[in-house]
Parts: C-alpha cells; structure tokens; sequence
C-alpha cells in the first residue's frame, strides 16, 4: 500500500532490527569458542586446502509448507551458489601460494566457520528432551536441553521440528518455543505441544517423546510477519487457543523488556478445552501487574456451557467493559500472593484459644501450639511435594503418593483416633480407606470430572486427599462406635450366641448403629451445603477470582464423592471390625483389643457374673459352677444350687431366659 510510513510500524521495525542483531551477536559470541577454520593454512613447512563441507540438500519433507522466510528449499540454493563461490577463491588462492605468487590481504580472511550454538538455520541438529510430562489431557509440555544463551529467537521467529516415523516417513512442524524457568531453576526452551489423538501422526510422534530423546531441530526460521505490526495501533489485541498461547506470549515477553512499550494497550485472550491447559498463566499474571496496559483474559470450556471464564487480570486504568459476562474483576491488591507475614499475622488469632484456655483451665493450650505448627509444617511439605508431582504424568509416582496418604491414614485411624486396637486393624483400615478412595476418585475424575486420564496429578491427588480425609473421619467413628457397642451390650451378644443366633444376627445390629453414627456427620455437611456453609472448594476457587458458577459444579460434585466414598469406606471397616472381634466359631473376642492408653482399658473381667460364665462356655471350658445349657436346640435344660428364689427375665433375639430357681419350681 502506497503513502508514509506508520511512525509505529517504523520505531518497531528498528526494534526488531536491533534484536536481531542482537540474537547474532549472541550466537557469534557463543560460536568463537567452538570455530572450525578453513582456507589456505600452513602446518610447519607444508601448505594444505581445508574446504568447508558442502551444505547438506534437505529432503522434500524438510519443507513444512507454512510459507517460512527463508524456505529451507530456497535457503539451500543461496547457499550452495556461495559455497562454490568460496571453494573457488581459495583453490585459487592454494595454487597461488604453491606457485609462489603474492596474495593480497583480503584473501588472508576467506574461511568458513561453522555456526555456534544449539540452532543452525539451514540443517538440523539434534537437542535432548530434558523433561517432558502432560497438561491435562490434551496437552504436552516439552522442556528441551538448551539455555538462553545457546538457543535464542528474536520476535517473530520459531522453529522447525522434523519428526521421523518406524514406516520411514518425516514430517516437519513449525513450532514456537517458550524461554521460561525450567524446573531446574534455569531458563530453558519450552514447546507447548497439543495432542489431537491417535489417528494424527505428529500427535503419536509427541506422544512418545521422553526424556532423553533428540529432537531433530531447525532454527531460527521467521514467518509470522504479523508479530512485526503487533504494536502498530494503539490497543493490540491478541487471541490464542491451545498451543497458540506460545508465538502470543513471545509478543508479551518483548513489550515486557521494552520500556517503549510496557505502558502500550495489549489484550490477550487465551481459550483452552481444561484449567490444566492453561499454560503460562502465572508468567501472564505477572506481566499484568508490571505491565500497566495489559488485560489477559482466560477462557475454559465447562460442563453445559460453551466457555467459562477463568479469570481476568484487568488494571484499574482499563477496565473491561460492562458487556463482558461473569467477570471477576481483580485489581492489584487482590491479586497480592501470600507470604509468610499473612500467615504469621493469621496464627495470631489463636492467641484467643490460648488465653480461653488459660483462662478456663482447659488445658489445651500445649495441643493448640502444637496441632498449628504441625498444620504449618504438612502443609508447607505438602505443597513442596505436590509442586513437584504436579509436573509428572508417571502413574507411579502419582500412586506412590497415594498408597502413602493412606498409610498415614490408617496409621492415624489405628494409633491415633481409635481408643483401642486389634490384631489386623491396620490393614483393615488401609484397605477400606485406600480402596474406597481411589476407586471413586477415578470412577468421578473420569465420568464426572471430565478428566482424562483419570489419574492425572493435578486432579486426582487433590481429589484422594480431600476422600481420605472424610474417610479418616468416618472409619474413626464407625470402629470406635463398634468397639463400644460390643463392650457395652457384650451380655445380650454373647447369650444370643449362646442360644443359636448366627454371627451375623449377632453382629448386625452393632454394624447398623455403628454406620448410622459414622455417617451422621458427611450427610450432614451436605444437607447444609450452600445453606448454611460455604465449602471449602468454593471458597478456594472465589478467592482465586475463578467463576463462581462453575466452582459450585465442582463442588456438587465432590461433595456427592465425598459422601458415597465415606459411606462405602466405613462400611467395610465396620464390617471388618464386628467380624474380628465376632469370629467364626462364632464367639465374642473382646480380649483381642489392646488399649491404646492404660486409662480406656477395656473391662476384660465382664460386666456381670453370667457375661464371664458364657464367655468361657463358648471357648469349650465348662465352668465350676452352677450353669448348664443343654445342647438340645429344641429346649433350654437350667439346673442350679442357687440360693435366690428370685426370678428373672430377659429376652434378646427371641430367646427367653429363666433363672434356675424359677425353672425348679
């Protein structure tokens, strides 16, 4: 188009010019170490010719058909006409020497070197995988083994990567790597790679990337011309989807490291299918808060709805407008992270339990300090571990980490939260807690939470930890409310035993009081869901300035995961505990529980004279005394010297008991 030139679109050019320049000096810095001289050179009293090797031709798949500049195609013929240009100057300039003619002093500097660095514009080289793990279910994260000084890109550039297949076949991709932190703590290469399943070859090419596989690269190749006009108007709006957020926050990183335009109007709209996939939103976040200008908007895909908004990042000098739909509007202040301070300033508050205690003589005092340094500590050991975990896709670390909480768990349930203890409880615990979390967590992730696969990291381990708390607490009440119950009715349990009844008519009633007091609890926290209480998973995703909307989908969700995993979980422990101290023969084993602490020792001597009389009948020893059972099922035979004359009743499970004294009258 004719006329002047934009006085934008030319300050930019310039400055893109500059960083060019810039990026070759860098290269040619990091090449000087590693320069391999050729030309006319003389060894001792001899003089040889050391040609350069002639540039390599590319194959036709080289080319990725996406209009680079320059084509790898095109680029081989300059480049092959300037290495003939140069093998003839100095095979000229050899025949000279040897003829023992002058040579001119220009000649002195024909000589090739070859480029330095990781990133060779007109041929691959190979760069390691240095790590590599998945973003949601739809995603790839590839760091590669390269820092910032031996890979680099000016604005607008990217990369080619060739991928070679077991048929023989090679395709060629462009793709735009991310130089952010890597988990290493240094600055690395990150490629942002979308996975479109298995028919799409690239896809499968991705899919079986690991760490330690050489990648064959090309670069620096510039085809987004339109990265060069991002700032030629006031206000730059920028769109990505997926993978498309990676060349979008190139743009951002040069207005970061530009004063001329920090302060410019840029809005960035970045769509993906999960939360997971939302890559570099804490690199986005931070640039809005330097950059006065910038509004980034996040855009997921929810259940039901075509977009849910994730979040906005907006300055209070650009507000968005009033048409935009469920947003959230964070200014600076609220978008502060925590420190420590906040934490420390927090802890204060108890200083109020502290002095009620004190005041009241509670005693709690000590267990208040404790329980909150204790919280402070797993937590921070938590996050330390789960930031790291968050990064891997390995199922066996996920489910190490898993078998690991339930350990600790039934540790908790078996030592901890339980007043006595019995022979397998351990285990037992381990297995209903463990089980039944896992089992629906992966049947919820998968079906309800949309999460695929269903153990992926940073849906599953917070979703098991929140079941293995509820489970905690619902196995605690269910195994202590079974002990006790056995303890305390141990008469009617060991004289319905006595008189015909089945372990399990035994067992049953404990089993049903026992699970209605451990789920009193999870019902009702969910009857009072929303109405009387804000839960914790809402609370969490409001602060964070993520659509409330949605949140409390999530929230419907966990909590009906949260209550099916509790009820299934307490039912087996329950059910293991009645069957242990309720054995096969069938015969109450009350002398199985040891006290976890002297003081809740359980009465071991019975709470009645018949109690301890029937527990040794049902252990085959007749006692020396005046009761006998016959062991005629159709009647009951009571013979007895005893002097009472009372007569007495009980009935439990259909059978009538008749003192002695009575029967003999």
């Amino acid at each position: 188009m004719g006329g002047a030139t934009n006085p934008a679109v030319a300050v930019l050019l310039e400055e893109i010019a500059r960083a060019k320049l810039h990026a070759e000096e860098r290269r040619r810095a990091a090449a000087e170490a590693a320069t391999i001289q050729y030309g006319v050179i003389r060894e001792g009293d001899s003089v040889i010719l050391r040609l350069p090797p002639a540039p390599l031709k590319p194959a036709d798949d080289d080319c990725c058909k996406s209009g680079c500049t320059p084509c790898i195609l095109d680029s081989y013929q300059d480049r092959l006409h300037a290495y003939n240009e140069d093998a003839q100057a100095l095979r000229a300039q050899y025949e000279r020497v040897l003829s023992g003619a002058p040579i001119d002093a220009s000649e002195h500097h024909i000589r090739h070197a070859l480029p330095g660095g990781l990133l060779e514009p007109l041929q691959f080289s190979g760069i390691s995988v240095m790590h590599t793990h998945m973003l949601g279910g739809y995603a790839r994260l590839v760091v590669l083994e390269a820092s910032a000084s031996n890979f680099v890109l000016a604005l607008g550039e990217h990369v080619q990567i060739r991928a070679t297949f077991s048929d023989g076949a090679r395709i060629t991709r462009p793709y735009t790597p991310v130089m952010t932190e890597a988990p290493d703590g240094v600055v690395r290469p990150h490629l942002f790679v979308r996975l479109y399943g298995e028919d799409h070859r690239m896809s499968e090419f991705w899919s079986g990337v690991a760490t330690g596989h050489r990648l064959a690269v090309r670069g620096p190749v510039a085809t987004q011309e339109n990265m060069t006009r991002a700032f030629a108007s006031d206000v730059c709006v920028l769109a990505a989807a997926g993978s498309g957020i990676a060349p979008i926050f190139q743009v951002l990183q040069f207005a970061h490291v530009n004063s001329a335009y920090r302060n410019r109007r840029i809005v960035v709209v970045h769509c993906a299918r999960d939360h997971a996939s939302l890559w570099l939103s804490q690199e986005i976040t931070k640039f809005s808060k330097e950059m006065p200008g910038l509004d980034a908007f996040q855009v997921v895909r929810a259940a039901g709805d075509a977009v849910a908004q994730l979040q906005w990042y907006a300055t209070p000098s650009s507000q968005p407008s009033s048409g935009t739909a469920h947003s959230n509007i964070d200014n600076d202040q609220n978008q502060q992270p925590l420190s420590w301070f906040n934490v420390g300033i927090a802890s204060l508050m108890l200083a109020i339990n502290i002095v009620l205690s004190l005041w009241l003589g509670l005693g709690m005092s000590k267990s208040l300090i404790v329980s909150t340094v204790r919280c402070i500590v797993q937590l921070t050991a938590l996050g330390m571990v789960l930031n790291q975990l968050f990064l891997t896709e390995n199922p066996v670390y996920i489910f190490s980490m898993v078998l690991g909480l339930g350990t600790l768990a039934a540790f908790e349930v078996t030592y901890w939260r339980s007043k006595h203890r019995f022979p397998g409880m351990f285990a037992g615990a381990f297995v209903a807690i463990t089980g039944s979390a896992v089992g629906v967590a992966l049947f919820g992730n998968s079906l309800s939470l949309n999460t695929h696969p269903a153990y992926t990291a940073q849906k599953f381990i917070p979703t098991v930890g929140m079941l293995f708390g509820a489970n905690l607490i619902g196995v605690s009440i269910g195994v202590n409310a079974v002990m006790s119950s056995l303890d305390t009715h141990r008469d009617r349990i060991e004289s319905a035993l006595c008189y015909g009844a089945s372990r399990w008519e035994a067992m049953k009633p404990v089993v049903v009081a026992s699970l209605k007091s451990a789920l009193v609890p999870s019902i009702s926290n969910m009857s009072a869901c929303g109405l009387l209480s804000i839960p914790g998973l809402m609370v969490g995703w409001s602060l964070s300035g993520a659509n409330v909307l949605v949140a409390s989908r999530y929230q419907m969700v966990v909590m009906i995961m949260l209550t099916a995993s509790t009820a299934l979980s307490t039912m087996l422990a329950v059910i293991f505990c009645a069957s242990v101290l309720i054995n096969g023969t069938p015969m109450l084993r009350l002398d199985l529980l040891t006290a976890n602490k002297p003081k809740q020792a359980v009465n071991m001597s019975g709470t009645s004279r018949s109690s301890s009389r029937m527990t040794l009948l049902r252990a085959g020893r007749r006692p020396k005394s005046d009761l006998y059972l016959s062991r005629n099922p159709s009647c009951v035979a009571v013979a007895s010297t005893t002097t009472s004359s009372t007569t007495a009743t009980r009935t439990h499970s259909g059978v009538r008991l008749i003192s002695a004294a009575a029967a003999g009258r």
